[in-house]
């Protein structure tokens, strides 16, 4: 794995994310955790716009003071967003590769999601050339 700070910027393949799982206290008597684990998936292309540490850790029942929040490991990741106007998702240090071309995810449209918009703006005002008015 190459210095964390060269790859900063560069165009990398991902094959992993850290996803958490969290189960927060049920009782008084019960301490909750949230552990981070890496998840397989789709090779997919993306910028490293960051570095940062995740934590798996415990969440300690407080009593009357509240919930306490115990680290009990962290995790370096890279933080690598797929589009500009995307959010970053955290991925492991040795779960990238460099290169890769990054595209958008587009949005596909099925026949429920079609047939709503068109009943939307069935209702939407038109002026006297069909186009729609504010």
């Amino acid at each position: 794995m190459k210095n964390k700070y060269s790859l900063m910027g560069k165009i990398v393949t991902v094959k992993q994310l850290y996803k958490y799982k969290k189960e927060s206290p049920r009782s008084y008597a019960e301490n909750g955790y949230r552990k981070w684990y890496a998840q397989d998936i789709e090779p997919r292309a993306g910028w490293v716009v960051g570095y940062r540490y995740v934590y798996d850790g415990k969440i300690i029942n407080g009593y009357e003071n509240g919930n306490v929040w115990k680290p009990t490991k962290a995790i370096p990741v890279l933080m690598v967003t797929y589009w500009p106007t995307m959010k970053p998702e955290p991925v492991p240090m040795d779960a990238v590769t460099e290169g890769g071309v990054p595209h958008a995810e587009i949005y596909k449209w099925n026949e429920r999601d079609k047939q709503t918009l068109r009943d939307t703006m069935k209702y939407v005002t038109r002026d006297e050339k069909g186009r729609w008015m504010k």
